[in-house]
């Protein structure tokens, strides 16, 4: 999360705290972090980390730079 808070800081111009940082533009950043179930529709927390995995290497097959960050 802290890398990814930095990356987005960076892109926008802002300072971020690191001591150095190089990195390149990329074309956007995709977090999939604390996903969750969703018992109303019956979505599994399972599920719903697969749909989201999908629709992210879809997203990613254009041949451009992302950060994708994927918790656990």
């Amino acid at each position: 999360r802290s890398f990814g808070l930095a990356v987005y800081l960076a892109h926008l111009g802002m300072p971020i705290p690191a001591k150095a940082y190089h990195g390149s533009f990329l074309q956007g950043l995709i977090s999939n972090i604390q996903v969750s179930d969703n018992l109303v529709q019956g979505e599994s927390f399972f599920f719903n980390e697969v749909q989201r995995i999908k629709k992210t290497v879809e997203q990613i097959g254009n041949g451009q730079s992302w950060l994708v960050l994927i918790d656990e």
